[in-house]
């Protein structure tokens, strides 16, 4: 008799992709499993897939949850890259109207929320080796996730004390919930990402 965790390696799917559908679907994990493992069987499948946590992660953006929702980055990254799903035909080019569409903002909340994110993300990104055009291009989905969590971050305080070189600033790694994700971005190296070969 094969156990929830042989299940687990015969899908492909990690534990934290499986949780993911089970949240997003509002299904048992062992449900959720046996869907993730049938739809990631087909290109289809496995775009509905990364369709469904970027969803979730503009969900948790919107309850102003980024740590949730940066966890679930990290999550979509790492489905992308072992289900090498092209995500470039999937997700529409990114726009400076994503981030208001995404959070529901006017012209104005979005206007200034845009400036925020431009200058935080390029300075973080900066500290982790990665150029915010390059970064855009190779992992489209992963900076528009990226880009909604720190639209939706509450550690600008911090951030701005970094960017600034404070004495006694605290890494990203301490506060910001992008850090994971952009040490795994930073570790893809230079050279274009699988999926997208």
């Amino acid at each position: 008799m094969l156990t929830y965790n042989d299940c687990l390696g015969l899908s492909g799917l990690s534990q934290e992709e499986v949780s993911a559908l089970a949240r997003i679907k509002h299904l048992p994990e062992v449900v959720a499993l046996e869907m993730g493992w049938s739809l990631c069987r087909t290109p289809e499948g496995a775009d509905t897939i990364r369709r469904m946590i970027f969803d979730d992660i503009e969900a948790a953006c919107r309850r102003g949850d980024a740590r949730a929702a940066a966890k679930l980055g990290l999550v979509l990254h790492h489905f992308l890259e072992d289900h090498h799903v092209p995500d470039a035909a999937a997700e529409p080019p990114a726009d400076d109207d994503h981030l208001a569409r995404a959070l529901r903002l006017g012209p104005v909340a979005a206007r200034w929320m845009r400036e925020g994110v431009d200058t935080y993300m390029a300075g973080t990104l900066h500290h982790f080796g990665l150029d915010r055009a390059s970064a855009r291009e190779r992992f489209p989905t992963q900076m528009r996730a990226a880009e909604l969590c720190c639209a939706t971050c509450t550690e600008t305080r911090r951030c701005r004390r970094f960017l600034a070189g404070a004495a006694g600033a605290e890494a990203p790694s301490a506060f910001c919930p992008n850090a994971p994700l952009f040490a795994e971005l930073e570790r893809s190296g230079p050279s274009e990402s699988p999926h997208l070969r």
